[in-house]
């Protein structure tokens, strides 16, 4: 595979007496190896775009490390902190009541211990590009018709149009509620 793509995607010329050239990859020819990958491996759902292709390979590769003893390439920032379990400490709840408050108003005060941060999602959409010259009354029914294929069949005639949605979220500052829950231990002692 890596010699395919050197070769065909990157457009890489073979040098005589280098045989490197041809099986190692640089960085381009290494995202490109895991856009490859990631396509064989999930193929059989036709319906995806290649960024969600990607996000399902680096998914599957977060539940390999975290089922591995091995090293942890995927950790999540909640569980990595000294080998603490954070998230029994973590109220859910009130996460997602201040996330439901910031959704309403961006400038919504936080209580101390919690933080804004911006996550970005990919949102795809099975629709007609707006530069594709087509009258808007057949746009519609082509959109309509996708739509209804499938609700049906499960079947997109459409291509998915991909967009980086930021969403902003609140997450907890772990260090304040390690040390919360640090002194409120030492407190009972």
């Amino acid at each position: 595979m890596f010699r395919a793509i050197n070769k065909d995607v990157l457009k890489k010329k073979e040098v005589k007496g280098a045989s490197s050239v041809m099986t190692a990859l640089d960085f381009e020819g290494f995202v490109e190896f895991l856009l490859q990958l990631a396509v064989h491996l999930y193929s059989f759902d036709s319906a995806m775009t290649p960024a969600e292709y990607l996000q399902t390979l680096f998914e599957q590769f977060a539940k390999a490390s975290q089922s591995s003893n091995m090293a942890k390439l995927f950790q999540n920032a909640l569980s990595q902190e000294e080998g603490n379990n954070v998230s029994a400490v973590i109220d859910n709840a009130l996460v997602n009541e201040l996330n439901r408050r910031i959704d309403k108003d961006p400038n919504y005060k936080l209580p101390e211990g919690y933080v804004k941060v911006t996550e970005k999602t990919m949102e795809s959409k099975f629709v007609i590009p707006e530069y594709f010259p087509i009258k808007e009354s057949k746009r519609v029914a082509v959109e309509v018709l996708d739509g209804l294929l499938h609700k049906l069949f499960g079947v997109h005639i459409l291509e998915p149009m991909s967009e980086l949605k930021e969403h902003v979220r609140v997450r907890p500052v772990l260090k304040a509620v390690v040390k919360d829950r640090i002194m409120s231990e030492v407190a009972l002692a």
